[in-house]
């Protein structure tokens, strides 16, 4: 079949301008925007029996005119390009190996048959890097698709999947070496998927999937663990339907109306926005984490930050985010003294002394109030003291979102706009935030409306001991019911919806960043039931590896995925920023294979503790905690040290229970390995069973080698120094 000349995508690695994909919001308009521009036109005319038979009667022993031209071509000496129209069979064919595989598929986008993944190429190319390319097509026509994208994502996904299974076995070759009928037995006899977990757990590259989402939470966790509870949590989310520079972009690819067309009609922009998803998604990317990293950081004094991209169930990106602001007050060492008082460790029947309560929380909780007023307000400026006043009146085409900050002449009423029109809850639905309680009525699960106050208080429980984990509360002072937690200097610099709030202990933390920031929903509880699924749809013949594969592709397809987060992964976007990078020590020390050995070779990678116990005599006395996160061996084969220090996961985890001698021993073992320097493991563990009778009722004689590293110095830090405190000009 002859196709219409177009331009040739194979050359991978040219420039090309952003992509965007066609999709009305209308399900009619849709489907016909769909059908018509995704799929070529029916190859047979809609003809009665009888005037097929007559048309072919005419044209026998006649050659077509398509026939006719293909042979004037070659008589001129040029060349036309064919492709053969897509067969159906009942065998599958190999995505891995057939030719042709894309170009097929899609025929629409691949008019000529040219540049598809396995067409001939002066350099192999990788499937992301492919993918890369002709999401970027100059014409836009593969982001426009409807479904390529998906389709790529999905072939991508699972192409790394199979990858990942490989490595697994071959980093794991006793696991390899089980049966179908040994996984069964293990799956039958231990109530808990060892193996499946297992499994899983290796899976945590795969972006996206839950597992990806376990480890940055643990990241964060173990940031945490390093630098101390974060001062603040934030919010920045997309107003991709009023931000100018997105019409601007868009309006490269719409030749028939400009950037204020696209922008003047609510249907106009909606449309726009869902026929760009890859250049919205890379919009909001760019500007939040260059936003955050120049203005943020800078303003609030951060010394350091770790924030994750999510997305909508429209679609629409936002940004989660803690930070650690220079010189904030240490709100868990205020909120522990506070504790202390006799007047907040009362029993159940115990009546509090609510006056002595508020002058306690007055003396020593006044720093944490002082700084809770300047980073976060809850105040309409609008409104009065008591809550009385009227909303700034909004017109069409006239939201404050589409105009610049620095083409704003009056930031008062800039400020009044912007409350009134993206910072506030001003109805709950039940679509969006109401749910039903214990008791049966229907509640905001963000809690508005919120009480009006005249003042900000810091709150804490009086009943509890000291070491219980009693959770604190600043209840800011309030003149709006409505109005969202924010900063002034945030939301007029971000123009769209932010929030901001203090964090007061790290119990906070555990409950915003799971809930909010990693979305790393909690352990399957049928992961068991799964892998069992999956054990018995197999023979006994079956190798563990496609057990393995099964399972991950599980993790993969569990969750659904927005058109611009499809975008972000096929692009090969962070999902995650942070100012720091992490690494995990495995204080097991097992090598691990090195996957770009041969086949045929066995070859092994060092541990970080055999490079520890080979580091040079100046950093003798450098425990292994430190040197793996200060130090690391440059191109070189030198030890040199970090100018950031990395923040270190240890595995596994082994918790300090004293009731079970085995556990606690090898807790004991494992402390020792990261607080005391040593040269080999054998004079580790002689040095261990030297202390092991002491340590049986106590770790206090191993406290030495307990103490955190120390805090860091200001030289490592890359802005300079600045208190919180000094006021916003």
């Amino acid at each position: 079949m002859t196709m219409p000349p177009f331009e040739d995508i194979s050359p991978v690695g040219a420039n090309a301008d952003e992509a965007k994909e066609q999709k009305d919001t209308n399900e009619d308009e849709d489907d016909e925007v769909r059908f018509s521009h995704s799929f070529l036109p029916s190859a047979a005319l809609n003809l009665t029996e009888r005037q097929k038979l007559d048309k072919f009667i005419d044209t026998l022993g006649n050659k077509s005119a398509d026939e006719q031209a293909e042979e004037k071509g070659k008589e001129n000496g040029d060349q036309q390009d064919h492709m053969s129209w897509p067969t159906y069979g009942s065998n599958p064919i190999s995505e891995f190996t057939t030719e042709g595989y894309f170009t097929q598929a899609f025929p629409a986008l691949f008019p000529t048959g040219a540049g598809d993944f396995r067409s001939p190429r002066l350099r192999s190319v990788t499937l992301g890097e492919y993918l890369k390319h002709i999401m970027r097509y100059k014409d836009g026509r593969f982001a426009r698709h409807p479904r390529f994208r998906y389709f790529a994502l999905n072939t991508m996904m699972r192409w790394r999947t199979l990858e990942t299974a490989r490595v697994f076995v071959k980093q794991n070759p006793s696991d390899a070496a089980l049966t179908v009928e040994e996984l069964r037995e293990i799956t039958d006899n231990y109530p808990y998927p060892h193996f499946a977990n297992k499994v899983v757990h290796f899976g945590k590259s795969l972006h996206g999937t839950k597992q990806y989402g376990n480890m940055q939470k643990k990241n964060l966790f173990a940031m945490m663990e390093k630098l101390g509870s974060p001062s603040c949590f934030f919010t920045l989310s997309a107003a991709d339907l009023h931000w100018p520079e997105f019409f601007n972009l868009a309006a490269h690819y719409s030749p028939d109306k400009t950037a204020e067309e696209l922008h003047a009609e609510y249907r106009d922009r909606n449309e726009t926005l869902n026929s760009n998803p890859m250049l919205a998604d890379w919009l909001f990317t760019k500007r939040a984490t260059d936003y955050l990293h120049n203005i943020m950081a800078n303003v609030y004094c951060f010394t350091d930050y770790w924030a994750r991209i999510e997305y909508q169930h429209r679609g629409s990106a936002h940004m989660h985010g803690v930070g650690w602001i220079r010189d904030a007050p240490d709100c868990e060492e205020i909120t522990r003294r506070i504790k202390d008082y006799p007047e907040f460790q009362l029993g159940k029947d115990d009546e509090p002394n609510e006056e002595r309560m508020k002058e306690i929380l007055r003396e020593e909780g006044q720093e944490i109030v002082d700084f809770a007023d300047w980073l976060v307000s809850t105040m309409n400026p609008s409104f009065d003291e008591e809550g009385k006043g009227e909303m700034p009146q909004t017109k069409k085409g006239n939201h404050p979102c589409h105009e610049k900050w620095a083409d704003i002449s009056d930031h008062d009423a800039d400020y009044k706009r912007l409350i009134a029109t993206v910072e506030r809850h001003t109805e709950c639905k039940q679509a969006t935030c109401l749910k039903t309680n214990l008791i049966g009525e229907s509640v905001c699960r963000f809690g508005f409306p919120k009480t009006l106050r005249k003042e900000t208080t810091l709150e804490i429980s009086p009943f509890g001991k000291p070491e219980q984990h009693t959770e604190a509360e600043i209840e800011h002072k309030r003149n709006d019911p409505r109005v969202n937690s924010h900063n002034r200097f945030q939301l007029e610099g971000w123009r769209a919806n932010v929030d901001m709030q203090v964090i007061v202990s790290p119990y906070a933390v555990g409950k915003y960043i799971a809930k909010y920031a990693t979305k790393s929903e909690p352990q399957s509880a049928t992961l068991k039931e799964t892998f069992k699924m999956i054990t018995e749809t197999m023979s006994m013949a079956d190798p563990a590896r496609k057990v393995v594969s099964k399972l991950l592709m599980k993790t993969v397809g569990e969750r659904d995925y927005s058109a611009q987060e499809t975008c972000h992964l096929i692009m090969g976007e962070k999902l995650v920023t942070s100012t720091r990078e992490f690494k995990t020590l495995f204080l097991e020390n097992k090598r691990e294979v090195d996957p770009a050995a041969k086949p045929e070779q066995t070859a092994t990678l060092p541990t970080v503790i055999e490079e520890y116990m080979r580091r040079p005599v100046e950093i003798e006395d450098v425990c292994l905690l430190d040197y793996v996160s200060d130090y690391y061996i440059n191109a070189k084969g030198k030890t040199v040290r970090r100018h950031k220090s990395v923040v270190v996961r240890v595995a596994p985890r082994i918790l300090c229970n004293k009731s079970n001698k085995e556990q606690y021993e090898k807790y004991c073992y494992y402390q020792l390995m990261k607080f005391k320097p040593f040269r080999k493991l054998d004079h580790l563990t002689i040095e261990f069973k030297k202390r092991k009778q002491r340590m049986r009722s106590s770790i206090q004689t191993v406290k030495p080698f307990l103490c955190l590293p120390q805090k860091l110095s200001k030289s490592l830090f890359e802005r300079p120094a600045r208190s919180w405190s000094i006021e916003l000009n």
